[in-house]
């Protein structure tokens, strides 16, 4: 599933997987922060920045985009190298989202585009015991190539049909 030099998703993932969620914070730049206090009771929105989901054994996922050659995928934080106190903090608010907190996750579905031949990671469908949610690059209505992310909890993006699953990442079976 990986090529050279992309992000191994499920050595990120299957440490968090049958783990309490317990934390969902947007970190979006300043100038994306008024609109997206405003829409935090949407289903989905979308900003430039990070989420970072904190689970109850203290690991956390931490979500942003990189731009690799002419795409912009999904990549953790930390490989986005995002400066120092660049971005603010928001927890998830409303119904929908608190519902996910004190959820179990559950399995991942990975996501690319189809033009992509080397099949990069631009979404991630999370599934929990309470339902889902996704984190992805994308816009205000799409995942897919763009240097924002798109977040949306019990709702697939509008071109969910375009994108192409890469897997399912579950627990290892003992």
């Amino acid at each position: 599933m990986l090529s050279d030099g992309m992000t191994d998703w499920t050595e990120i993932y299957r440490p968090v997987l049958g783990k309490e969620i317990v934390g969902l914070v947007w970190m979006p730049i300043t100038a994306d922060t008024p609109q997206l206090a405003s829409e935090l009771q949407m289903a989905s929105y979308s900003f430039s920045g990070a989420a970072f989901v904190r689970f109850a054994s203290q690991d956390a996922i931490n979500l942003s985009w990189q731009q690799v050659e002419d795409r912009f995928v999904l990549a953790t934080a930390q490989d986005a190298a995002w400066v120092a106190h660049s971005l603010d903090r928001i927890q998830a608010a409303g119904d929908l989202w608190i519902g996910l907190i004190g959820s179990t996750l559950t399995s991942v579905e990975l996501f690319t585009l189809p033009d992509d031949e080397h099949r990069r990671v631009v979404g991630v469908k999370h599934q929990t015991t309470n339902g889902c949610f996704w984190v992805g690059t994308g816009g205000k209505d799409f995942v897919g190539d763009q240097d924002d992310l798109w977040v949306g909890v019990d709702c697939d993006p509008p071109n969910y049909s375009d994108l192409v699953s890469l897997g399912v990442v579950e627990p290892e079976v003992r």
